[in-house]
């Protein structure tokens, strides 16, 4: 995945809403569709199938895989940060890459001041 840029305004709501369940989010990013799904420790099973465009604006995604699947494992409560830092961002843009075959999802804010938030996704199972 190359880049995401510009969040939708409920992209944070949404991640406030998963993280209240659990730590952990399964989400998988698709040419057309982001799908999320928590497995809370106690409970039932949470997932969301939205179009990628009510998450993000001017998406462009990358992957070998078809459709250009993507799967990682998001830990929530650094997303939750990171976007809360966001909320008065002039822009915010992710960007997936790959540093010693480390999955690395970083965000950057841009306000009156540049700001750099990383966050270490996982790659999930399929």
């Amino acid at each position: 995945m190359r880049s995401l840029h510009a969040l939708t305004p409920g992209t944070q709501e949404l991640v406030a809403a998963l993280s209240s369940l659990e730590k952990i989010a399964w989400v998988r990013l698709d040419d057309e569709t982001v799908r999320f799904t928590v497995i809370p420790d106690t409970g039932s099973q949470v997932w969301a199938s939205l179009p990628i465009d009510f998450i993000l604006k001017n998406w462009t995604i990358q992957s070998a895989e078809p459709n250009n699947t993507i799967n990682l494992e998001l830990p929530l409560v650094p997303l939750q940060r990171a976007l809360k830092s966001a909320t008065n961002a002039v822009s915010a843009s992710l960007r997936l890459t790959k540093k010693d075959g480390i999955p690395i999802l970083s965000m950057t804010i841009t306000t009156s001041t540049h700001l750099q938030i990383t966050l270490k996704a996982s790659p999930a199972s399929t």
